[in-house]
């Protein structure tokens, strides 16, 4: 008895610690941000967009994600470094361990044209082992 007794007690605090994480094998690669999409993804990387822009896209593969994987797009103007939230969109992996190509994108504002200066997208995944992908783009 007091073999299991310190068993249970070696085993115990480990399954407390492993019950409120989400751990997970997905992860994220391949991050690229366009104006205009080619099946589904953005063909070229750019950073630099005009004040006149319609639409920024941009397009992420996810890969090795467990059924229920939600991603998360948080667009952002950096305000003195300091994001300021525009919209986030979150979606859900459409089907387990392959292969996904996802992509989120913002129009431009109802004045006409985007305000000059610095943005970003973050891009997040609902585990406890993954690091959000922080993408920045500028507006001249």
């Amino acid at each position: 008895m007091k073999n299991f007794t310190k068993l249970l007690l070696a085993i115990l605090p480990l399954l407390l610690l492993f019950t409120g994480c989400s751990i997970s094998t997905a992860n994220l690669k391949d991050v690229k941000m366009c104006t205009e999409m080619t099946e589904g993804r953005c063909p070229s990387d750019t950073t630099v967009f005009s004040s006149t822009t319609p639409e920024i896209f941009l397009s992420t593969t996810l890969k090795n994600a467990p059924s229920g994987t939600k991603v998360s797009f948080q667009w952002n103007y950096l305000s003195n470094g300091q994001p300021d939230p525009l919209d986030t969109v979150s979606m859900e992996a459409p089907s387990e361990d392959t292969t996904s190509y996802l992509y989120s994108s913002y129009p431009i504002p109802s004045s006409g044209s985007w305000p000059a200066g610095k943005y970003e997208v973050v891009l997040s995944l609902n585990s406890d082992n993954s690091e959000s992908i922080h993408k920045e783009f500028e507006i001249k």
